[in-house]
């Protein structure tokens, strides 16, 4: 695999999905090391389902120069439950932050995140949330370096159902 530079990053298009296959083969992999890689069809219609206007994420892809999908970011604008002040309303859910293996190292990650608090600003939200496996020391540093602070007192929780 060649190395693709960064070329931009752009809202994810329906017109994006076969494009966009292998990088979501490459987060499933990652996230679930143990599991067979879905195909590729299963994959196109799980794409499909997030671009789809009904879904709450908004798909931020990184594109390389040759055309490849290096990376991307999934956020959701959501409204403060607990504060009432109008200039807290609007905050952001980094769902996920995920750049190919053979692509990082390359600021990839970077633009990514600078792209998402730029769209943060823009819509007026007061912060970005979003979580970090704890033994993930990289990821932590990574967004240490933005600003990022662990909460005290906040856990992750989860029911499988």
């Amino acid at each position: 695999m060649s190395q693709s530079k960064l070329s931009h990053i752009a809202l994810a298009q329906p017109s994006d999905i076969t494009a966009l296959e292998p990088l979501f083969q490459a987060l499933y992999a990652h996230e679930t090391p143990n599991a067979a890689t879905p195909d590729a069809g299963t994959c196109a219609r799980h794409i499909q389902r997030l671009l789809d206007d009904q879904t709450p994420h908004d798909m931020i892809i990184a594109w390389g120069t040759d055309r490849r999908a290096l990376g991307l970011a999934a956020i959701a604008r959501v409204t403060s439950i607990s504060d009432p002040r109008s200039d807290h309303w609007t905050q952001i859910d980094l769902k996920e932050l995920f750049v190919l293996p053979g692509a990082r190292g390359q600021n990839i990650g970077r633009a990514l995140m600078e792209w998402v608090q730029s769209y943060a600003k823009q819509h007026g939200a007061c912060r970005i949330d979003w979580h970090v496996k704890s033994d993930n020391a990289d990821g932590i540093r990574f967004y240490e370096r933005f600003g990022a602070k662990i909460l005290d007192g906040r856990l992750s929780m989860r029911k499988t159902l």
